[in-house]
């Protein structure tokens, strides 16, 4: 288990292969973070409390983007096309393509 910096979060790790955020004021679950082919080991947070990180039985460390302007940062530095319609409405849950502008912001 792991307090964010501010205090206002949880992370925790398990034998169901996911980390989970909680909001600690309350106990509601914020995030099922999935990824792991074994068992959640460690959670631990970064410094600037943006980015829930977890160990796995499986010998991987995942660092999870929380926010959707660092999320699109990242997206923006990896993806080489603007996204799909059909990409839209599953990942970003839009229904029209936003004016993203090509590379990194």
């Amino acid at each position: 288990m792991g307090w964010s910096p501010d205090g206002q979060r949880i992370a925790t790790g398990g034998g169901d292969k996911s980390a989970k955020v909680w909001e600690a004021a309350t106990g509601l679950e914020l995030l099922n973070l999935s990824g792991h082919d074994g068992s959640v080991m460690s959670v631990a947070w970064s410094c600037d409390g943006k980015r829930p990180a977890s160990a796995g039985a499986d010998g991987i460390v995942q660092v999870y983007a929380m926010e959707f302007e660092l999320l699109m940062s990242l997206a923006r530095s990896r993806v080489t096309r603007n996204l799909t319609l059909e990409e839209c409405r599953m990942y970003l849950h839009l229904d029209e393509v936003p004016p993203i502008p090509f590379g990194p912001s």
